[in-house]
């Protein structure tokens, strides 16, 4: 189960004041009045030094499932810090029709990606030439996903 969890405006304010890199990225989507390229995430995250304490301070966990603390959002881009406690993880989903970028800030993902077959069941995804079908993300390394079926733990 997900619990969607939109940081207050006090909260926000508060975040982005104490991590200049989070208000510098707000900043830069907000003024770019468009939806962002995969390749603009990429060097715009690549370069994105997160202040964790400020962070941790401003968002929360949830015992019941995953937790979406949702930073900000336009009709353009939401910007969510994801929190998973050990063993918890997302369900099967897919970004048709959406982009998706993240930086993980803390801690360890694995990340499964998922392919339909013909009768459109999911089944793990292998990188050609590789048997790998799970991967892990560890602090500061970034994710790029476009209309992928994926699984996080």
């Amino acid at each position: 189960m997900v619990t969607q969890a939109p940081l207050s405006e006090e909260e926000r304010s508060t975040l982005l004041s104490q991590c200049a890199s989070l208000r510098d990225l707000t900043e830069w989507l907000d003024g770019i009045d468009r939806r962002p390229g995969l390749d603009e995430l990429d060097a715009r995250l690549s370069s994105l030094e997160v202040n964790v304490d400020a962070l941790e301070d401003c968002i929360g966990y949830s015992e019941d499932g995953y937790q979406r603390n949702v930073i900000k959002k336009n009709e353009h881009y939401e910007l969510v810090a994801i929190c998973w406690t050990p063993g918890q993880d997302t369900p099967i989903h897919d970004h048709t029709g959406s982009d998706c970028a993240f930086l993980i800030v803390s801690g360890v993902s694995t990340e499964t990606v998922y392919e339909t077959n013909a009768e459109g069941l999911a089944y793990p995804y292998q990188t050609e030439g590789t048997s790998q079908e799970r991967f892990v993300l560890q602090r500061s390394q970034i994710s790029i996903v476009f209309q992928t079926m994926k699984e996080l733990t």
